[in-house]
């Protein structure tokens, strides 16, 4: 839920490209990751079913949504506590709605750790 979150946030921001090869990847491994773990490899992992299947998936998606946290903590312009650049073609035009969109992502993003803390 926190990766489709941030995937949307960068889409909204017109930056779908991260995101998307993210998502690829992340579909390449998980089925790496379901080869391995529902039929699992010898002498190595063992062989855990449809549990494996559902701990890949899982796998996968955790590590998804840290490879997307952690381009967005160090990208300079979507770092979560600052607003983004392209808000601002005037310097000065639209410092208030800059300030706006400061404020609001992190709580926007707070709001969605809450929700993953509940879940």
């Amino acid at each position: 839920m926190g990766f489709m979150a941030f995937r949307q946030d960068l889409e909204g921001l017109g930056r779908p490209g991260p995101a998307t090869v993210l998502t690829l990847f992340g579909l390449g491994l998980n089925v790496v990751a379901d080869l391995a773990l529902i039929y699992g490899v010898r002498g190595f992992v063992p062989a855990l079913g449809v549990v494996g299947a559902g701990w890949a998936t899982t796998l996968v998606r955790w590590a998804m949504l840290i490879a997307l946290l952690g381009y967005l903590l160090r990208h300079p312009g979507l770092h979560p506590a600052r607003a983004p650049r392209a808000l601002d073609p005037h310097p000065g035009g639209v410092a208030r709605a800059r300030t706006r969109v400061a404020v609001a992502r992190p709580c926007s993003c707070g709001r969605i750790a809450c929700g993953l803390a509940e879940a």
